[in-house]
């Protein structure tokens, strides 16, 4: 994380954490650290929805949500929490429809 920190201190290029904040309580940490850069958030591996949800509601990130091959369900789960949290200038990566469903 403190190299990740240091490239993002020294550097105009945006980086974002990714593999880094899989799950919430990895997301909670590094925000704690004080990363207040892009995270790619996973929100069907990141834990309890309404977990996600609450902290999101109360600690606003630089977010790009992204796939992961979940259910449907967990696909629409997943989008809902990108509508309402995603940074409105970030893309998000779900692309995978076309690989699971017909």
């Amino acid at each position: 994380f403190e190299v990740i920190q240091q490239l993002s201190d020294t550097y105009h290029t945006p980086i974002a954490l990714d593999e880094s904040v899989a799950t919430l309580g990895q997301l909670i940490r590094c925000h704690e650290q004080g990363w207040r850069g892009v995270m790619v958030v996973k929100a069907a591996i990141a834990g309890y929805p309404q977990a996600l949800r609450g902290f999101l509601e109360t600690h606003p990130v630089d977010a790009v949500f992204s796939s992961v091959f979940e259910t449907e369900v967990g696909h629409a789960a997943a989008l809902a929490l990108a509508q309402r949290f995603s940074s409105k200038d970030r893309a998000i990566g779900f692309g995978v429809e076309d690989q699971l469903w017909d």
